[in-house]
């Protein structure tokens, strides 16, 4: 059969009257014509006509079309119709028209698998035909002058109401025209026409196509690879019928065909079922059997032989019976086996076989993983289906058995069981559960697996909408195991569950939690060393945070499934109480302490136990950890180090706290990974562990040791000790009142160069230096000077520690101009009611007096310099604290900071504001006055250390800083200074930057500016600050871009002697337009528009004026050179490195 076809648009209908028609005007007509993908183009030969030999019935026509066509195409004899037997067809046309149409509404009985008591078949052979000149209008054209381009020979079926297109030709000559689509759309036409003339006026149930299997018949016995067939045919609207198709013989002396599958056209007519996105197509199988029967019993050979003896026939038919909708596949073509639900259509024999002969041998050597099959044939029995039964509206039984079919003619058409799947549906929380899958091992199994799957995913959404879930079933679940298991390598048929990569790359995921199996055969006996997985559908929620997409379940919706698995799974135990049973009650807390479960990727494995000794006390493993990866890991330090016994003591007045519910300063906790060892009398191996604390009277967590084994696993490790840590946290703010969780979640953490332990032997490492580690699981750096308090009694503080937060969704945020930076930051309250609370309980036994500490008091004293400290992203080696003297006014420092740095900065007094401007706008006075500049001065500052200790601490050391403005008449803000030190400079210019944006934003909001600031400029002298250690690349990397325009700063002071040249720059931000560089895809030029620059030139210079007791602004010649240069442009460019002006380059 040849398929050189590719879709095309229709070019006309084939009338059942019409005996010639023309073909439309020649058009071109492009076709991939050899699967290489290189396209030809090819007109349509002139004067083409289209003749039905059922109509215009022509002797040699035939004879041409069957020796020139047929015969090259069709070398295998047995899917050859003869040519007597075609004619005999197109003669008998006119008699069987009559004779059929008074039989052609007969119905036959649509579940019987009897012939139909009439069949009548119309045949059809269509051709398309070029003449040398136009054919005279009205006349029968002299066919022997015309070339035969293609051919269709199709069947009408007037009992079944079906169409079957039997071949498809295209001559040799004409292929590249994309003829075979254009006769298949005619043919589909003729077919259309034909059923509503025989009285079915909705048109043809449905139209088949038989076509060469790929894996049957090899690409050299065909004029074209099956294989490419498939994709052409597939592209015209083309699915594989789901079952062994067989077709009939042609003549007495010809076999059966075994090696064709059967396709069907997809038409509006054709019925699907949504499944995701994805429309699944299938024929009801009354429909097949209907078909089936009409093309065998009007096959060639029908008057030789009984058709319903046949044992094809048969298989055919017991395919069908077993299923009531037979599925549409696509791509590929290849079905070794028939997916059939003992749940639709029960068959004792089949259960009993596949469980006994393919299900135990898998599960020898763990019975208690297996449901009995007395269950199984209760939940499958016509009983268990009954409305009136209370456990069918528990749960659902199906299984889904791949049959295969012998080809041998002396067996009976009993099928052979190749694989299965068991799965379960809930309908009390609409979720489904796949229990077994057993596949053929190999590429074989892996696709029966996906076949298996697909069908059960089908049929858990049909479930869920047959009880009225409209939106398909809510949660598809799945068991695995974490660790392979010895399996017999002599069985065919084994259990997929362990084949991790197939699973996930079908779209499985891991729920994160601590899976335990509920029993099957004896209530003591339970599996915790399976996991549960999900299938992701495009109804399981998505959680975005920061660019990181994790798919989750609800707490409720897993919770709601387990107590129904559990319920189901318990309920033939007499008097055993699940609820009741630890390993239940300890998973259902699990879930409890987080609110969103985790879906994961692979790996899987999780070879590890977490065991909080809090609540599970274990002196052995206290003692291993603390010998074996704290006390190596601090031996440099074990001084500050607490001794074992007081471990031990914290950990058991926890217990009694938790137990007995009372109020306690402190619950201590020591949360292990532990990994059994194989040996019942071995020693676990430890792979990481965290200590840490729950301080009630400030509702916060501390993390105070994070130690991980140096192993590959130790990402995967530290991920799962700090999300359990956290979720114990909250646990505990809840068991204390605090329902809504823990305030915030605490770590101290060091310079990574510190040498704390034997970093020769690097067994052991210590979290908190892994800053990279750290960031990537949700902690930012706490911008401020910490100082730990003393470990143990007469030791010092520990000053050269810092301290990070974990991102919670509690953790309060800011947004920045650009909407892809968040700033976070801790209340200046809770950090100093924290850092109070924590010094307190860490003193308490010693007795120390820690508020007479000198590194508590300046620690405390730069807290409480800021209503909020920020929280820092990466590099955490940021030894400064920034301060704003808007918020926490400080004389000193600001006298401190405009000598020592301004003022040096610009000797010349005439070119620098004066001191007392600064102190009038940062008077209580100035920032209550909302008509007047919101004045800032931030300042780098570090802590100055006390030279003895238990001596006075001095006051804090400034390392730069930063001033601006912001005006709220124009919602702008201005930066008129920046200086940092040589060392870091980069760093302090983008936090101070960063720090100053968030702040003018802030003031915009807080004066009724709830968009944001306008614009955010910056005064930038020609050659730069003196001795401020900034670039023009620093700057520029902040997002910073001069303004082309000359610029001219108003004068400072009574001493200026007019407007100094500076370069104006400004903040590009998401409020900054832009538009896109022609002929450079990805590069913009932003700009803003000129009656913003000058709304911000006129008032900055109207103030400045003010402020030294002058007016007349307009008349000063700087401002006149401004203002005339925007009077000629409607907006200003912004513009890149180098930065130059009129007069000199722009160096700093």
């Amino acid at each position: 059969m040849d398929a050189n076809a590719a879709k095309t648009s229709n070019n006309g209908d084939v009338a059942p009257s019409s005996k010639w028609l023309v073909a439309p005007k020649p058009v071109n007509a492009v076709e991939t014509s050899n699967g290489s993908g290189e396209e030809k183009v090819r007109p349509l030969p002139p004067h083409v006509i289209y003749v039905d030999l059922r109509y215009d019935f022509d002797m040699d026509l035939l004879k041409r079309f069957y020796d020139d066509l047929m015969v090259p195409n069709f070398p295998l004899a047995d899917e050859l119709d003869s040519m007597e037997y075609m004619e005999s067809m197109l003669r008998e046309a006119d008699e069987d028209d009559n004779e059929s149409s008074s039989q052609a509404m007969t119905v036959n009985n649509a579940a019987s698998s009897k012939p139909p008591a009439a069949a009548a078949v119309d045949f059809h052979i269509l051709l398309m035909l070029s003449f040398p000149t136009a054919p005279e209008p009205g006349k029968r054209p002299n066919y022997s002058e015309a070339a035969i381009l293609g051919g269709v020979v199709f069947e009408y079926y007037i009992q079944a109401n079906v169409g079957l297109l039997t071949y498809l030709l295209v001559g040799s000559k004409y292929r590249g025209m994309r003829l075979g689509f254009i006769l298949t759309e005619k043919c589909r036409d003729s077919l259309e026409s034909n059923a509503k003339s025989r009285g079915h006026l909705a048109g043809c149930n449905a139209i088949f196509l038989e076509t060469n299997s790929a894996t049957k018949v090899k690409a050299s016995n065909d004029v074209m690879p099956p294989a490419l067939r498939h994709q052409i045919f597939y592209k015209m609207g083309l699915r594989l019928v789901d079952f062994d198709y067989v077709q009939a013989p042609l003549a007495s002396d010809k076999k059966k065909v075994n090696y064709l599958l059967l396709c069907c056209f997809i038409t509006p007519r054709i019925p699907s079922i949504k499944i995701g996105n994805e429309d699944n197509y299938f024929l009801p199988s009354t429909l097949l059997r209907n078909a089936i029967h009409a093309f065998w019993a009007n096959a060639p050979s029908k008057g030789n032989r009984k058709y319903t003896d046949d044992v094809d026939f048969k298989r055919m038919l017991d395919q069908l019976n077993r299923r009531e909708r037979i599925a549409l596949l696509d791509l590929p073509w290849d079905r070794p086996f028939t997916i059939v639900d003992l749940h639709e259509h029960f068959d004792l024999e089949l259960l009993v076989t596949f469980y006994q002969d393919i299900l135990l041998p898998c599960y020898r050597d763990r019975m208690d993983e297996l449901d009995s099959l007395d269950a199984w044939l209760e939940l499958l029995s016509p009983k268990h289906k009954n409305p009136s039964n209370p456990l069918g509206d528990m749960v659902e039984f199906h299984l889904l058995l791949a049959l295969q079919y012998s080809e041998d003619e002396e067996e009976n058409s009993k099928p052979m069981i190749a694989g299965g799947l068991a799965f379960e549906y809930y309908p009390g929380n609409n979720c489904g559960f796949l229990t077994y899958l057993l596949v053929p091992v190999g590429e074989r199994g892996e696709r029966m697996a996906r076949a298996l799957i697909d069908s059960a995913l089908e049929e858990l959404d049909t479930a869920a909408k047959h009880r009225g879930q409209l939106g398909g079933c809510n949660v598809i679940y799945m068991e695995s195991r974490t660790t392979p298991l010895t399996t017999n390598p002599n069985l065919e048929v084994q259990d997929i569950e362990q084949q991790h990569p197939l699973l996930e790359a079908m779209g499985w995921k891991m729920l994160d939690f601590d899976y335990v199996q509920p029993p099957n055969s004896d209530p003591l006996k339970k599996v915790k060393t399976s996991i549960l997985m999900v299938f992701v559908t495009p109804r399981i929620p998505m959680l975005v945070q920061e660019d990181v997409r994790m798919s989750y379940l609800p707490r409720s919706t897993l919770k709601k499934f387990l107590m129904e698995l559990w319920e189901c799974s318990c309920g033939i135990f007499p008097g055993f109480d699940f609820r009741q049973d630890r390993d239940f009650v300890e998973m259902m807390e699990q879930l409890e302490r987080r609110t969103r479960i985790p879906l994961l990727g692979r790996p899987w494995n999780k070879p590890w136990t977490l065991v909080d000794l809090q609540e599970n006390s274990n002196v052995a493993l206290l003692k291993q950890f603390f010998v074996e990866m704290v006390e190596p890991n601090y031996h440099t330090h074990k001084e500050d180090l607490e001794p074992l016994e007081i471990w031990q003591k914290r950990l058991i007045a926890t217990n009694q706290a938790q137990i007995n519910n009372q109020a306690a300063p402190e619950l201590s906790h020591v949360l292990l990974a532990v990994r059994p060892s194989p040996e019942a009398d071995s020693v676990p191996m430890l792979l990481g562990g965290l200590a840490f604390k729950y301080f009630e009277a400030t509702n916060c967590g501390f993390i105070t040791y994070a130690l991980l084994k140096n192993v590959d696993s130790r990402e995967s490790v530290a991920k799962a000790l700090s999300e359990r840590a956290l979720d114990i946290l909250d646990q505990d703010a809840v068991g204390r009142g605090n329902l809504a969780g823990c305030n915030a979640i605490f770590l101290e953490t060091s310079d990574p160069n510190l040498v704390w332990g034997d970093k020769a032997k690097e067994k052991t490492i210590d979290m908190s230096l892994q800053h990279a580690l750290l960031h990537k699981l949700g902690w930012r750096l706490v911008d401020f000077n910490y100082v730990a308090p003393p470990q143990r009694p007469g030791r010092k503080p520990l000053t050269q520690r810092s301290l990070a937060m974990f991102l919670t969704p509690r953790i309060p945020r800011v947004s920045m101009s650009n909407p892809e930076d968040t700033y976070f930051y801790v209340p200046r309250a809770m950090l100093i009611s924290f850092m109070h609370d924590y010094w307190k309980v860490s003193c308490a036994s010693s007795g120390y007096d820690f508020d007479q500490d000198p590194d508590f008091l300046a620690m405390m004293d730069l807290i409480e310099r800021r209503e909020r400290i920020p929280l820092l992203e990466l590099p955490w080696e940021r030894p400064w604290t920034l301060v704003d003297l808007w918020e926490d006014f400080d004389a000193q420092l600001l006298y401190k900071f405009y000598q020592n740095f301004y003022a040096s900065s610009f000797p010349d007094k005439a070119d620098r504001e004066p001191l007392s401007k600064w102190l009038q706008l940062l008077s209580d006075e100035s920032r209550e006055n909302p008509s007047i500049e919101d004045f800032h001065v931030i300042l780098a500052l570090m802590s100055s250390r006390p030279a003895v200790r238990g001596g006075p601490g001095g006051a804090p050391s400034i390392l730069g800083g930063v001033t601006f403005s912001f005006s709220t008449s124009i919602s702008c803000g201005l930066m008129t200074y920046l200086s940092v030190p040589k060392q870091s400079a980069e760093l302090m210019v983008r936090n101070l930057i960063d720090e100053a944006t968030v702040a003018v934003n802030e003031n915009a909001v807080l004066r009724g500016h709830i968009a944001g600031c306008n614009a955010i400029f910056m005064e930038l002298p020609v050659l730069g600050f003196a001795g401020n250690n900034v670039t023009h690349e620093m700057i520029f990397k902040t997002g910073w871009r001069m303004l082309n325009l000359p610029y001219f700063q108003p004068p400072q002071n009574i001493y200026s002697a007019g407007g100094a040249q500076h370069l104006l720059l400004a903040l590009v931000t998401q409020n900054v337009p832009r538009e896109p560089v022609e002929g450079k895809p990805g590069q913009y030029v932003y700009f803003l528009p000129t009656d913003l620059v000058r709304t911000f030139i006129w008032h900055h210079w109207r103030d400045a004026y003010q402020r030294i007791g002058k007016s007349q602004v307009t008349k000063d010649p700087n401002y006149q050179r401004m203002m005339a240069a925007l009077e000629s442009v409607s907006r200003v460019t912004l513009l890149e490195l180098p930065w130059t002006s009129s007069h000199a380059a722009a160096k700093l």
